[in-house]
């Protein structure tokens, strides 16, 4: 799965249909960082997870590669997407998921960088 944009591949409106999304105020990706969701005492948990559910039934397969195509944002919100959804995915589309999930480098401005095994050891 390369890394474009998804306008590149015809799925430009998937970033503000479903990454970009503002059910209460926030981009979806980042409540879905933040975790926020979780806390019952967020008065937009109830409609967030509602339309979230609804989301992940309603999106198919092509917007989802093109989200895991994208940057972290895009791959993230998918990412919930599938795992709300319980999707069975093709074994390819599950390894190309893997290897988005797993990052090769640090991204960048992040102040982070990803340790290699012999590193992790010590």
């Amino acid at each position: 799965m390369p890394f474009q944009h998804p306008e590149e591949i015809g799925y430009g409106y998937v970033i503000e249909r479903y990454a970009a999304r503002k059910d209460s105020g926030y981009a979806r990706y980042l409540v879905l960082k933040s975790g926020r969701f979780l806390r019952p005492e967020w008065p937009h948990a109830e409609q967030f997870v509602r339309h979230l559910i609804d989301d992940s039934a309603t999106i198919t397969d092509g917007e989802l590669e093109a989200l895991l195509g994208y940057e972290w944002r895009s791959r993230l919100t998918a990412a919930w997407l599938i795992g709300v959804g319980r999707r069975a995915w093709r074994a390819e589309v599950r390894r190309s998921a893997g290897r988005c999930a797993r990052p090769a480098r640090a991204e960048s401005g992040t102040g982070s960088r990803v340790r290699g095994p012999a590193e992790r050891l010590r």
